[in-house]
């Protein structure tokens, strides 16, 4: 007789279906967790670009550095040398020059990098705003926009100091010559650079007169190319004290969330410090409690004992 094998064919075809559907569903994990390595090894690849552009506009904050300490040097030669030194001069305009286009440069890259966090954090999830590569990113930023601000006063202060000692030095120059200014004629000699009307009533010889002339000129013209300078500078300084005032408020939210964390830990400390007396007062109360039950019991027995002793004659 041929035996019935529909209901064996049909389980083994179920366990086939179930099998497929298992491989299916590793399939579909491994998946999604290919998907998942590979969009934080892109998190980790435009992390590593992103540190790229901090650190070359780092090394061009770095080159500011070196030429504000090559115009200090410049400034006090020129303070120094008597008359004008037209190779001096010409050296500290270029060196001025590339310090201003470098600074413009770094402020509009620092500028990008901000715009690009701020709308990174527009249009992303809580939970990827309070995430790691957000973090790193904004604090990168503030500490480029705080080392701009930092050499551009510094900066914006060695102009200042040099701009009063040359009006000194005018002031000074022209006083050995016999010509006492006011500070009104000073400053018109200053924005004119022309000295003849004051030296009429004083005897100098040709040459004389002509080295002053060229000394209030130069420094006249130096003058000039600062402001000039400065006023080109403003608008960038304008840009940088709103991105130090942006950032600041950041900074005063760190520094408030910093202090709530101390005081945070601090309260923790005195709950764990109490839970640990209250854990040993416990203690102890538990071995008195002990140690009465203990007692409590001997004397239970003991008078069970007598008890028993004295009514039974065993004892």
């Amino acid at each position: 007789m041929v035996k019935d094998r529909l209901a064996e064919l049909q389980n083994i075809q179920c366990q086939s279906s179930n099998f497929v559907r298992t491989i299916d569903g590793y399939q579909n994990q491994y998946t999604e967790r290919s998907a998942l390595l590979l969009e934080h090894n892109g998190n980790w690849s435009s992390m590593e670009d992103y540190l790229t552009q901090v650190t070359a506009i780092r090394e061009d904050l770095n080159s500011l550095d070196v030429w504000l300490n090559e115009v200090r040097l410049l400034h006090n030669e020129l303070l120094s040398t008597p008359g004008a030194d037209a190779g001096l001069t010409e050296k500290l305009n270029t060196v001025v020059n590339n310090f201003s286009r470098k600074s413009m440069a770094i402020r509009d890259k620092v500028k990008e990098l901000d715009s690009e966090v701020k709308t990174k954090e527009k249009f992303s999830s809580p939970t990827e705003i309070h995430s790691v590569d957000t973090r790193i990113r904004k604090n990168q930023v503030m500490t480029l926009i705080k080392a701009l601000h930092d050499v551009m006063s510094k900066f914006n202060d060695e102009q200042e100091i040099y701009k009063e000692q040359c009006t000194k030095n005018i002031t000074n120059y022209l006083k050995i010559h016999g010509m006492s200014l006011s500070e009104d004629e000073i400053s018109d000699v200053v924005d004119s650079g022309d000295i003849n009307e004051l030296t009429k009533g004083i005897v100098l010889a040709y040459s004389d007169r002509k080295a002053l002339f060229e000394d209030v000129k130069s420094r006249r013209d130096q003058l000039f190319n600062l402001e000039k300078l400065m006023r080109q500078l403003h608008e960038m300084f304008a840009d940088l004290n709103i991105l130090v005032v942006s950032q600041g408020e950041m900074l005063d939210r760190i520094e408030s969330n910093i202090e709530d964390a101390v005081t945070y830990a601090e309260k923790a400390k005195e709950n764990v410090r109490d839970a640990r007396n209250l854990q040993k007062s416990a203690r102890r109360k538990k071995v008195i409690i002990c140690v009465i039950m203990a007692g409590f019991v001997l004397i239970l027995l003991f008078m069970m004992q007598a008890v028993v002793c004295h009514f039974t004659p065993i004892c």
